[in-house]
């Protein structure tokens, strides 16, 4: 590899110092916006992050390129383009933007490196959290260079931890239905960031963690360490994220740490919801 995980936490920290933890507590109104719905917020510290990236990232891996979520946001058909590149980097700069602009300490930096349509590298930096992880296909996963002991063990339906991120994507009438569904396990809570929620999987302190869009800067570390440590991280249409749903905003996210729960929570997940792919 090219690069090392020091030499990308070096670049996730100076953009973090440079382009997000100024505004941390710190907005003014007139550098707050929203894109798709009410809650969709960005900021500042978004756009300035990943402009900020894309230059290093670049400059570190030449010809490759930056498929980010605000740069997505402005122009989809960067999607496309990325999808038939050897190498590109897929960021989401702040995730957990409506956390930061509110001031709570649960946002992230995500980053996931493409090659030749599969992830062989994620991390993920909570600068506040102080939690950097870190990932390279075929080797182990470290959360502040300890090695990750990922747990597999079977548990009951009632003793599971899980994340909510669905019926922010589905609109304002699947989130009475979600309430109920998640009810069935023993703990349960909406989705603050996918990125720090993600650690929080890695650390055996979730079980379950679903999503209600395919974006591949929200998912892509999840899909990847989670299925290469052992659980079982797919779409809800059983297919894989890095290998073979990567380029897309389409369909539903669904992981667990025990590999043969992915059903069972799953159906608990989706009782009166249609699985599709909108």
């Amino acid at each position: 590899m090219m690069y090392t995980h020091d030499v990308i936490e070096a670049i996730l920290k100076e953009a973090a110092e440079k382009c997000i933890l100024p505004y941390f507590k710190k907005l003014t109104v007139d550098q707050i916006d929203t894109k798709a719905h009410a809650e969709d917020f960005v900021t500042i510290a978004d756009r300035q992050a990943e402009i900020y990236l894309t230059a290093a990232l670049q400059k570190l891996l030449p010809g490759s390129l930056v498929l980010g979520e605000e740069g997505y946001s402005e122009d989809p058909s960067l999607m496309e383009r990325c999808a038939i590149v050897d190498d590109v980097w897929i960021v989401d700069p702040v995730d957990g933007t409506l956390n930061f602009k509110n001031g709570n300490d649960a946002f992230c930096t995500i980053l996931s490196h493409v090659k030749s349509g599969k992830i062989v590298g994620a991390w993920i930096y909570a600068p506040i959290l102080n939690k950097f992880l870190a990932w390279s296909e075929g080797g182990k996963a470290f959360i502040n260079s300890k090695e990750v002991q990922f747990d597999t063990s079977y548990k009951n339906i009632g003793q599971m931890m899980a994340i909510n991120c669905i019926s922010w994507h589905k609109g304002e009438n699947i989130k009475e239905l979600m309430q109920k569904n998640f009810s069935h396990f023993g703990r349960a809570r909406r989705c603050l960031s996918f990125g720090t929620d993600t650690i929080l999987m890695l650390e055996n302190d979730v079980d379950v963690l679903s999503f209600g869009k395919g974006n591949p800067w929200d998912i892509g570390p999840c899909a990847a360490i989670v299925q290469a440590l052992g659980g079982k991280a797919v779409k809800t249409n059983g297919k894989n994220v890095s290998e073979d749903e990567l380029f897309t905003t389409k369909g539903m996210f669904f992981a667990t740490r025990c590999p043969e729960q992915w059903d069972a929570a799953k159906t608990v997940v989706m009782q009166g919801l249609e699985d599709d792919d909108d």
